[in-house]
């Protein structure tokens, strides 16, 4: 889970929350909520399987360019290659 748009500072970004791999749709949900609260407006995000961004960030995919090079902030990483952050809100 990334966040970027409005939530780095950068409300332009076509999206505000990037979701990769299996998401729970109830903690989605709530998730969803509490980011719109924080947001005081809608939010736009994007759900990718791991596959599917794997894919893109290879064939440097414009939209995944833009948020890699934009200096998303990671709210939760559990991939096996790296362990960077931690969820800060416990859903």
């Amino acid at each position: 889970v990334a966040l970027t748009g409005v939530f780095a500072g950068k409300p332009r970004m076509e999206t505000d929350i990037l979701f990769v791999g299996r998401v729970n749709q109830g903690k989605f949900k709530k998730f969803l909520q509490l980011a719109h609260r924080f947001a005081e407006d809608e939010v736009r995000y994007t759900l990718m399987t791991a596959s599917e961004f794997e894919y893109r960030k290879s064939m440097n995919d414009r939209f995944v360019k833009n948020i890699l090079e934009n200096n998303p902030i990671v709210v939760l990483d559990k991939t096996r290659h790296r362990n960077i952050a931690k969820l800060v809100y416990r859903l």
